[in-house]
This record gives C-alpha cells, structure tokens and sequence, in this order.
C-alpha cells in the first residue's frame, strides 16, 4: 500500500463581470490518499473556505467541506456532505467523470 499525504491552499475569484455579485472564496484543505495497486484508492479531503470580498459575504466561515472517494473493482463512489443539511451520502460516478483523458470542466453561469 502507498499513501500520501497533503495540504493546499486555495482561491476561487468571479470571473470578469461578476465581481461584487459573487463573492470570492478562499481556503485551505489538506487531502489524504491510499493506493493498493494496481486499482483501488482511497481518498478523503477536507477543505474549510471563508468568503470575502463581497459586502454581504465578507469574513463569513463556510462550513466544512469532506469528501470521501473509494475506486475499487473499476467502479468509483463518493460520499459528500450536504452543508444545508449536514446529511452524507454515498453515490457511484458515472465512469466518464473520473476516466476521461481530458479534465471535466464545469462552468457555472449567474443570471
């Protein structure tokens, strides 16, 4: 088994336009990583972000973020939690999502 260990910092700014609408976001989180080879993984990370720079949102702490992620028999599965209900749970992901060779980039739009 092989494991490796963490921490990152991070920061999201609006894109152009949005600035004063969305808030930015920054954070730390620290990751943790488990591998058997030659195909199963275990992953937990937990991240802890704080929105600034917008009027309503500044020095506002989110609530902690933990994912946990399992690959085994091929097959990939993820718990999160829901921060509006503090509830967890597990869903497997569609094999595109983690085994595409181009990354997944998802774009959110305001209105």
């Amino acid at each position: 088994m092989s494991c490796c260990q963490t921490h990152m910092g991070m920061v999201m700014r609006p894109r152009a336009g949005m600035a004063g609408q969305v808030p930015i976001l920054g954070g730390s989180g620290e990751m943790t990583i488990e591998m058997v080879l030659p195909a199963t993984m275990h992953q937990v990370s937990r991240w802890q972000f704080e929105a600034t720079g917008g009027s309503a949102a500044k020095g506002r702490q989110l609530p902690e973020l933990e994912m946990e992620q399992y690959l085994v028999g091929g097959k990939m599965y993820m718990k999160m939690t829901d921060p509006a209900t503090g509830k967890a749970g597990w869903m497997r992901l569609p094999w595109h999502v983690y085994c595409r060779p181009e990354p997944a980039v998802l774009e959110i739009h305001g209105t």
